[in-house]
């Protein structure tokens, strides 16, 4: 009789499990106190270029290779070494706060590659102080997030209210609702805005890339890990194809193409 019962029951339980838990973001809560705020590091294979309007959005596209806070989680001794000496280099060990490792994707994740500088070409000439194939560094702004500086300064927040250029800077990038930072554990205001012309960026301007999104298995084109815009039209009108690189410090370089049409 018992067994009878149990066997009508099951489904039941089965049904309020499944139904609870859900396919957002929530299923529970599984708080790990973690003391650094990166949980992962992912490696990039290539970047890919897309224009709108008279900018140019860079994105990444990822190797698989990553580096997660979890030594089990690694898929070799080696890449949580690699994970220690990200962390490290980037004095990222007093975070020392509770992460909600139930959501997904786990939030907190960029890119391995520690970059130096950006360049951009054109295949035509831009004007007369830029003929085709020479740098257009000086006159390209580049934009990203990064919380470098986050970390830098202690975990101290950046504030986003107070700054002038926010609207330009978040126009870039998107949000959900009205939070940008959907892929970080506190939101936005732990990335610090990078505006800067290519030619001025830093190794820190450019450490610490994606958003907090880095190794998404599916990201929207509207996913730019960073935007450049030119401060002036080109003089030379028609297609224009521009090639971006980045080059990381260990000297290896991601470029890719994309056309844009100048009326």
């Amino acid at each position: 009789m018992y067994y009878h019962k149990l066997k009508y029951l099951i489904p039941v339980i089965m049904l309020f499990c499944s139904c609870s838990s859900g396919d957002d973001n929530q299923g529970g809560e599984e708080l790990v106190l973690l003391e650094s705020f990166v949980t992962y590091y992912y490696e990039l294979e290539s970047v890919k270029l897309s224009s709108e309007n008279n900018y140019i959005r860079i994105y990444e596209s990822l190797s698989g290779e990553y580096y997660c806070y979890d030594e089990r989680n690694n898929r070799s001794p080696e890449n949580y070494l690699k994970y220690k000496e990200l962390r490290n280099h980037y004095n990222d060990t007093g975070y020392h706060a509770e992460i909600n490792l139930m959501v997904n994707p786990i939030p907190n994740r960029f890119l391995a590659d520690i970059f130096e500088s950006v360049e951009i070409v054109s295949d035509t000439d831009f004007d007369t102080d830029h003929p085709a194939g020479t740098s257009l560094a000086d006159i390209s702004l580049f934009y990203t997030l990064t919380p470098f500086y986050f970390i830098e300064n202690g975990y101290r927040y950046f504030d986003w209210d107070n700054y002038s250029e926010s609207r330009e800077v978040l126009y870039h990038f998107p949000r959900t609702g009205n939070n940008y930072g959907s892929y970080l554990v506190e939101g936005i205001n732990t990335l610090y805005p990078v505006k800067a012309l290519a030619s001025e960026l830093t190794v820190e301007d450019l450490s610490l890339l994606g958003r907090g999104k880095a190794g998404v298995a599916n990201p929207t084109n509207d996913d730019p890990i960073a935007i450049i815009d030119f401060v002036k039209l080109p003089e030379q009108k028609g297609t224009h194809i521009f090639t971006v690189t980045l080059k990381n410090t260990d000297g290896k370089e991601f470029s890719g193409k994309v056309s844009m049409l100048f009326d």
